[in-house]
């Protein structure tokens, strides 16, 4: 609910397009997750503390929404992450 983090940055490796925005090689990506982690897009009732929906039962993480979890910096699997 709380993350100990608000702000990520991270260094851009390789310059990406995302929708229409061209992120260049070198500049700096900041994520907030305290407010990723409260999109009600994303989860449903976001600001209800669930930790059920993580179980393996649970279908929340089985969201189109890539790296919507980003516990961390990088999310369950961050290492693993393309």
């Amino acid at each position: 609910m709380y993350p100990p983090l608000i702000l990520l940055l991270r260094k851009v490796q390789v310059q990406k397009e995302y929708k229409n925005f061209i992120i260049p090689k070198g500049d700096i990506a900041v994520v907030c997750p305290p407010v990723s982690h409260r999109l009600p897009s994303v989860w449903s009732d976001p600001d209800k503390f669930n930790p059920h929906r993580f179980d393996n039962e649970s279908k929340e993480l089985d969201t189109p929404t890539v790296r919507s979890f980003i516990a961390f910096g990088g999310g369950p699997h961050g290492a693993c992450a393309s």
